[in-house]
């Protein structure tokens, strides 16, 4: 429960969000971030980024330290966090399709 409710939404989450930001964007260092920031928040607000990682982790956790054999857990979490990958990327990358459509459905 520490990991669902502290670490991934305080910690692992934002982290990701503003190294991408740091490493994607050619604004400065503190803007950049920021921008990170603010991008998690609006992901946790308008796609529900947040239900989406509880709805995967929380029952892989449970999956995990029940059913699954020890010698096999790390293999199992790496093939989910794949997937978490996928659904991470596409959850961010909402953004951009959305106005790309509208610009398009606008010329015509």
């Amino acid at each position: 429960t520490t990991d669902m409710f502290l670490f991934g939404p305080l910690l692992c989450l934002p982290v990701a969000y503003t190294v991408k930001s740091a490493f994607t964007s050619d604004k400065e260092a503190i803007k950049a971030l920021k921008e990170g920031l603010v991008k998690y928040l609006d992901d946790i607000k308008e796609r529900f980024l947040l239900l989406r990682f509880w709805a995967l982790w929380f029952p892989v956790q449970c999956v995990t330290f029940t059913v699954i054999p020890i010698h096999f857990r790390i293999a199992f979490i790496a093939a989910i966090s794949f997937f978490w990958v996928v659904i991470l990327s596409a959850v961010s990358a909402e953004e951009k399709a959305q106005p790309a459509a509208a610009a398009s459905s606008n010329q015509s």
